[in-house]
């Protein structure tokens, strides 16, 4: 058994989202993520998720997902910047990561001319990065309720567009509308031969 699948796929609960993706292409959303190692409980992202899990273990994943789905190949994905998420213990790189960035966000120190673009900078890296790492295991979001996951089953790849905004649980319903809206020109479009 192949570990990994040589395409992409993306699944869905219902038909008809199967016919909007295949009308107008791949439109990322914000997701709540756990963020229990970045010291909150739930972090929203701006994405559209894919996985490679070989066809012989994709039972458990569209139960859980929706049994709609579209395959595309890897090569559309790397050309669409997709990337596998890493995955790592709580306690590893995200905490020491979200460490750094919270040190620069309380640094005082603007002696040097170019502080302020090198933290704008550091920044912007660091809202491309976090959406991009996620816990070994954690919790998820699913119709309302929290339950645990084992994430390093998913084989998750994900598409993160350009973004100024991490939403927070706490004002994740009343924001996470207006900023999908802004995310309709980031949609992921492809053509039927890029499909597999």
């Amino acid at each position: 058994m192949k570990a990994k699948s040589n395409s992409l796929f993306h699944f869905t609960k219902t038909i008809e989202n199967l016919k909007g993706i295949l009308d107008n292409g791949f439109c990322p959303r914000y997701s709540l993520e756990d963020a229990t190692a970045l010291g909150h409980e739930y972090m929203g992202y701006p994405m559209v998720c894919f996985c490679d899990i070989p066809i012989s273990r994709i039972i458990d994943h569209t139960s859980f997902y929706g049994e709609y789905g579209i395959g595309m190949t890897k090569e559309w994905g790397l050309k669409n910047k997709l990337a596998p998420l890493l995955y790592c213990p709580a306690e590893g790189v995200i905490p020491s990561f979200a460490n750094f960035a919270r040190k620069l966000r309380k640094t005082t120190d603007t002696d040097s001319p170019d502080y302020l673009e090198l933290r704008s900078n550091l920044m912007v890296h660091v809202y491309d990065i976090l959406p991009m790492i996620k816990p070994l295991s954690g919790k998820m979001i699913v119709g309302g309720s929290s339950i645990e996951k084992n994430f390093t089953q998913e084989n998750e790849w994900s598409y993160v567009p350009y973004h100024e905004k991490i939403l927070y649980k706490t004002d994740f319903d009343e924001e996470v509308e207006a900023c999908n809206m802004e995310l309709e020109s980031s949609r992921l479009e492809f053509s039927p031969l890029e499909s597999v």
